[in-house]
């Protein structure tokens, strides 16, 4: 789901450009039609907010439109919220003909469903060589004894650091040729000493920016854990996350320890604002805990000589957390054929995936696109170094739910200074008393 969120969820807002026509007019109505009822040649697409601005969605769906004589519909669907999806598509009814966003692991539950077309033929069409394998292996779902493609991926990102250059030689953080020095491994006192050194080069006193919500709580969690140990489970249990390790315990008490002594800025909060962003990109805070994708983002402000990234420790032995975006149909859209003819003309176009990564440093699924991007060249191809060895998230039935009970429990880790080891042992007790479906959807042979 959506990594680019506000605080505020968006209205729903519906946007309808005919194919022939030159502006924007707001819909009069959302219709629900039933599978098999004719559309007359109109493709209904939903994306939410974010990709409408960091894919141009709607430039991508005109020329479709104008190219194919087909009127678009462009709607902004809720963000992280896949609930319309699976009380209209279970009922035979769909708003949306395709939608162009969406983490595997959070789009599971339509999976378990079993509400998406299956898009194998699809991929394999296009050409499986032609995808970034771990990009693809992230929409490799279970199915029977086998697996299938229930989505296509059109992006792709990792989680680290994104650095202000600038900051970081002020700070004496950079080695003999100018690279950003790495965080030291898992010593917490000199990792704290590392973040403060920054904090007092830092406009705003901070040493980190940190996302701590519904869905990067997991991430910023799992990314150094992966580091760490090179494994995000249980070791009593191969399919459970890891949340009693020794490792698991140390991550949350550094991230206590520089809210402590309040090295911590950012959105620790159920719904992230999007505040340690919008600080890094203004050159406020020298480091930011996020996808590196932003790093790319930031240098449109900073510029690209002052941006860098860097991962946890132990990424470059046993990388970090990838994960993808994708396009899903419903199976009750009756414009499936449509639907993929976008996918396959625009989604996943070279213009489009240059574009995105140009403009906002999204990691293209497509190969070729690497050797054609303006700047970063030599650091994308290092972070899909990174990417080939990470590790995706589990794509567990109730996943939704787990990330609201570990984001609840360990913001007051962060925030209020409570005992981790308890924190861990009552996400581990309230998987048991709220039934937290564990199923894993994930294909892994």
């Amino acid at each position: 789901m959506n990594t680019e969120r506000t605080a505020r969820r968006m209205p729903r807002r519906t946007f309808v450009k005919a194919a022939a026509g030159a502006g924007l007019a707001v819909a009069g109505g959302i219709g629900f039609p039933r599978a098999g009822e004719a559309q007359a040649r109109t493709l209904r697409m939903g994306a939410e907010s974010w990709v409408y601005k960091k894919f141009n969605l709607q430039q991508w769906g005109t020329a479709f439109g104008k190219a194919h004589g087909v009127g678009l519909k462009f709607e902004t669907t809720p963000d992280n919220d896949i609930s319309p999806e699976l009380l209209t598509w279970s009922r035979g009814r769909t708003e949306w003909d395709v939608i162009v966003v969406g983490l595997p692991l959070f789009v599971a539950p339509l999976v378990g469903r079993n509400l998406l077309v299956d898009m194998t033929g699809f991929v394999k069409g296009v050409g499986e060589d032609k995808f970034i394998p771990t990009f693809l292996k992230d929409v490799r779902f279970a199915q029977g004894s086998g697996w299938y493609y229930p989505m296509v991926p059109f992006l792709g990102e990792v989680i680290g650091v994104q650095v202000n250059m600038k900051m970081y030689r002020a700070a004496g953080l950079v080695d003999r040729a100018g690279n950003p020095r790495p965080i030291p491994a898992w010593d917490l006192g000199e990792m704290v000493d590392y973040f403060r050194k920054l904090a007092a080069v830092s406009p705003k006193g901070y040493g980190l920016g940190l996302d701590w919500d519904n869905e990067f709580g997991l991430h910023n969690y799992l990314a150094p854990l992966v580091g760490a140990r090179g494994s995000i489970y249980s070791k009593s249990d191969p399919k459970m996350l890891d949340f009693e390790s020794p490792d698991a315990v140390k991550i949350l008490t550094f991230y206590r320890s520089l809210q402590k002594a309040n090295l911590l800025f950012g959105d620790i909060a159920p719904t992230a604002s999007g505040v340690a962003l919008s600080n890094f990109k203004a050159g406020l805070i020298p480091a930011h805990a996020t996808t590196v994708s932003r790093a790319v983002e930031s240098a449109q402000n900073l510029g690209a000589e002052n941006v860098s990234w860097i991962y946890w420790p132990g990424a470059e032995r046993h990388g970090s957390i990838t994960y993808t975006h994708n396009a899903y149909i419903p199976k009750v859209s009756p414009n499936q054929a449509l639907a993929e003819q976008f996918i396959r003309e625009q989604v996943l176009s070279l213009p489009a995936q240059v574009w995105t990564f140009n403009n906002y440093g999204k990691l293209p699924s497509q190969k070729e696109a690497y050797s054609h991007v303006k700047w970063f060249q030599r650091e994308a191809e290092a972070t899909l170094r990174v990417v080939s060895n990470s590790t995706l998230e589990p794509k567990y039935k109730g996943i939704a739910q787990l990330g609201e009970l570990f984001t609840s429990e360990t913001q007051k880790v962060i925030l209020q200074g409570t005992d981790p080891v308890q924190a861990l042992a009552n996400i581990r007790n309230g998987i048991t008393t709220r039934q937290i479906d564990l199923t894993l959807l994930g294909y892994n042979g």
